[in-house]
């Protein structure tokens, strides 16, 4: 998830009768997930409804909803846990109460925000994604664990969210195989705060209290989560659960460890964090000596696509290739890499170009997740007008053919004249209407502030550390600039704007066909139609008169000119960001051609300034 967009925050809509209020439907969030499944393995489904409903349950106490609602958010975790413990068992799971149960939030939801996105979004766990591994190893690790207790020692099961509502469940059901009894289990949402308790809210906390003084004897804890990167998060709420426990472990795929105080842990158990599968994936075999078994393995699954297969190489991301010095990533598996103290499977930084024995281009693959999120999101894409084109899902790849003859956009844009400088910006509008999402939610009047300037400047501070010498400077009102929410939208979507920002993923055929590439969300955050409008004007350059063409020709209805110039400076955020975070090294070269195009950014987002602050959404504010 990208930082959210926001401070304090009153959301209401209208929505199916509900009146002043957001509506969120979870089992609708998660239906894609569901759908994806394969041949009766319904767990990851199950779990991130889990992860949904407890998120909610959280924000609707956290934010004071009225009784009712909170009840009902209650009852509907509960619910979402059982599921997710039967699934982990392997058990058919019941048909749900109403599959269209949904909850009305009203009021100030303020800090809250973050959290709805995060519901919103229902964003893929590591284990599908950067740090790949198999859920089912847990339950041997239970199983493992139990054995080695005391008889009788009661345990108690406490999942970190994200990654621990994916795992907890299988942790449950392995203690419960072994002892013939259900372990007490949770999950909590580490919220960062200082003023709260490790973190973490007391409605959340006391839920584990009550299920450890409710044991016969002082029980064990087992914190689960992802694989740790320092161990803080761990650590912070070990100390915070210590009182209720007799000792405390923490447990990721395929690892045990137990607590001896901050900061100091002993590993007690330890083994491979996938489980044995029919074939090797092919994000295993992407090793210079792999390469063979590779293309043998794509071959066989996809025999018509990978027809006169014979090469394989990873490919340098385009940014590094604008700005870093042209060297692709090494494998996760490499043995340079072998001295990292938290070595991840993260097939992610690797694409991959196949080519034939001519060494012309044949495939282009990316790994957008394992499982039913990638599957999920390769479906979602694949039905957008932007992504058309033959594609695959294998591994976890996102597997297209090559498409001969490609030109990039932003060269046609340079070239035109302005009769076709139209044309073109009227499909440009065309293909954006087109491939709007569904919403995630519908949303009406926000009260509240998106502090973009602060954000910007942030990271400005961040990319000039790095960079060195003097940067541009932006507009004199960015660093004060404070924005409506969702910059006054009221359709949140899934988006790709954190990685998808470049004008290099705009591409024409020959035949005038306009394709946009990388479009997959599962590493993206909410976005709005308006900011992907926004984004594909700032990526090219493109100043208030084109975005009146792309009105002028119909697909962009005049209603989103407030809220699209308004989304410029957010656009401007995330391509900063995305430099931040994306950019490995900056050659010399690259970091003055950086200079530059930050310089054209900056005065592209110069001539929206009247637009901006002629917005209605601005009227009477601070910001005049």
């Amino acid at each position: 998830m990208p930082p959210a967009m926001h401070n304090s925050v009153t959301m209401s809509a209208r929505a199916q009768g509900d009146g002043d209020g957001v509506r969120i439907v979870p089992a609708a969030l998660v239906a894609a997930l569901a759908d994806a499944s394969g041949s009766g393995d319904d767990y990851l489904a199950a779990c991130a409804l889990l992860q949904v409903w407890s998120d909610l349950q959280l924000l609707a106490e956290g934010s004071g909803q009225p009784d009712p609602v909170r009840r009902r958010a209650r009852a509907a975790t509960a619910r979402a846990a059982q599921a997710a413990f039967d699934a982990a068992c392997g058990r058919p799971l019941a048909p749900a109460r109403s599959a269209r149960a949904g909850i009305v939030l009203r009021g100030r939801l303020d800090a809250w925000q973050d959290m709805l996105e995060r519901a919103l979004m229902v964003p893929m766990p590591e284990c599908c994604g950067y740090d790949l591994g198999d859920t089912a190893v847990c339950l041997d690790d239970a199983v493992r664990f139990a054995r080695g207790l005391p008889r009788g020692r009661r345990v108690v099961v406490v999942g970190i969210r994200g990654g621990g509502a994916f795992l907890a469940p299988r942790w449950a059901a392995g203690l419960a195989r072994a002892s013939g009894r259900a372990p007490p289990w949770v999950t909590l949402r580490p919220l960062g705060a200082a003023s709260l308790r490790g973190g973490y809210h007391p409605f959340e906390l006391d839920a584990v209290r009550r299920l450890c003084v409710a044991q016969p004897d002082t029980p064990d804890i087992v914190i689960v989560d992802d694989q740790p990167d320092t161990g803080g998060t761990v650590d912070l709420l070990a100390q915070a659960l210590k009182p209720w426990a007799d000792r405390i472990w923490a447990a990721s795929i395929g690892k045990v460890s137990l607590w001896h105080g901050p900061g100091r842990w002993t590993r007690v158990q330890e083994r491979a964090v996938l489980a044995p599968r029919p074939r090797p994936a092919l994000w295993q075999l992407l090793r210079e000596e792999d390469r063979p078994a590779f293309l043998s393995v794509l071959c066989e699954a996809l025999p018509q696509a990978a027809d006169g297969a014979a090469g394989v190489s990873i490919r340098c991301p385009s940014l590094e290739r604008r700005y870093g010095r042209e060297t692709a990533w090494l494998p996760w598996n490499d043995p340079a890499l072998s001295h990292h103290r938290r070595r991840l499977i993260n097939p992610r930084k690797t694409p991959l170009l196949v080519t034939g024995d001519d060494g012309r281009p044949l495939l282009h693959l990316r790994f957008i997740g394992e499982g039913a999120f990638g599957a999920a999101e390769f479906r979602r894409v694949q039905a957008l007008a932007a992504a058309q084109g033959e594609a695959w899902f294998l591994d976890g790849y996102r597997i297209a053919a090559h498409q001969p003859g490609l030109r990039p956009l932003s060269g046609i844009l340079a070239e035109a004249d302005a009769v076709s400088r139209r044309t073109w910006l009227a499909r440009c509008a065309a293909l954006l209407r087109d491939s709007r999402d569904r919403p995630l939610a519908r949303v009406g009047e926000c009260a509240g502030d998106l502090r973009v300037g602060e954000r910007a400047g942030a990271v400005l501070a961040s990319l000039r550390a790095r960079i060195g010498g003097v940067l541009p400077p932006p507009p004199s009102w960015l660093p004060a600039l404070r924005l409506p929410v969702f910059a006054g939208s009221r359709e949140p979507v899934r988006g790709a704007l954190t990685h998808a920002f470049g004008d290099w993923h705009w591409q024409a055929r020959p035949d005038g066909t306009l394709r946009r590439f990388h479009l997959e969300a599962n590493w993206g955050g909410v976005s709005w139609p308006e900011l992907d409008a926004a984004s594909f004007l700032l990526a090219h350059r493109l100043g208030p008169e084109a975005l009146e063409a792309m009105i002028a020709g119909g697909a962009l209805e005049a209603s989103r000119r407030d809220s699209i110039a308004l989304s410029m400076p957010v656009a401007a955020w995330l391509w900063l960001d995305g430099c931040r975070r994306d950019l490995r090294q900056i050659s010399p070269d690259g970091a003055a051609l950086w200079r530059e195009d930050l310089s054209s950014l900056w005065s592209v987002l110069s001539q929206y300034t009247d637009l901006i602050f002629s917005s209605p959404a601005l009227k009477g504010s601070a910001h005049e």
